[in-house]
């Protein structure tokens, strides 16, 4: 099984995450699914995403593909 959707704070606070890459399978990205990731710098976000509101800092660069 794929992931279709990643939840509502479902990596808040994990510090140690620094580049993530969402795989095409995702459809929904819930608010502050990244809050609080200290040393986030970039998210790769599918077009299909639907929903683009992750609640990230304003450092992170979101990149679409």
């Amino acid at each position: 099984d794929s992931v279709s959707e990643i939840c509502q704070d479902a990596f808040r606070g994990c510090s140690s995450l620094k580049n993530v890459s969402i795989p095409s399978s995702v459809k929904k990205i819930e608010s502050f699914a990244f809050s609080g990731c200290s040393s986030l710098e970039l998210i790769s976000v599918p077009h299909s995403v639907k929903t683009k509101y992750i609640g990230i800092g304003p450092n992170v660069k979101v990149e679409l593909i």
